[in-house]
Formats: C-alpha cells, structure tokens, sequence
C-alpha cells in the first residue's frame, strides 16, 4: 500500500485513520516511522504481513507530461 498526493504525504494523522482496524489483513503502522517520516520511506512495522510507504508525488510535472504529449 502506497500513500501518495497532498493528505497521503502531509497527514500523518489520516494515514493512521486509514490504516487504524486493518491490523487483520496483516498491516501494522509504525506509529513514530509515521509522524516522523518527510521523505519517501517505509511507515509499517517490523513484522507487517503488508509494506505500507509514503511516497511524494510532484502532480504537476505528471499533468504538464501529460499534457505535451496529448500536443506532440
């Protein structure tokens, strides 16, 4: 699981409502690896059955790509 965009890499705090009763399907959260975290990297825990990262996104660049070849 990826968490990605403005909230995905900004809000510690919605990572951890998102992920908060998935423990089920394997997913443990970091809790400090979370709220410390300002680049990309891991924020589950040891022993998570599931990898859970925040990675940054420049959106911007993607659209304007996007865009040049929709032109080309």
């Amino acid at each position: 699981m990826a968490f990605t965009g403005g909230i995905g890499e900004h809000s510690s705090g919605m990572r951890e409502r998102i992920l908060t009763g998935l423990e089920f399907m394997g997913m443990r959260l970091d809790r400090e690896r979370n709220r410390a975290i300002l680049a990309e990297g891991r924020i589950s825990g040891e022993g998570s059955g599931v990898e859970v990262w925040m990675i940054p996104t420049d959106e911007e660049l993607q659209m304007a790509r996007e865009a040049r070849e929709l032109l080309a």
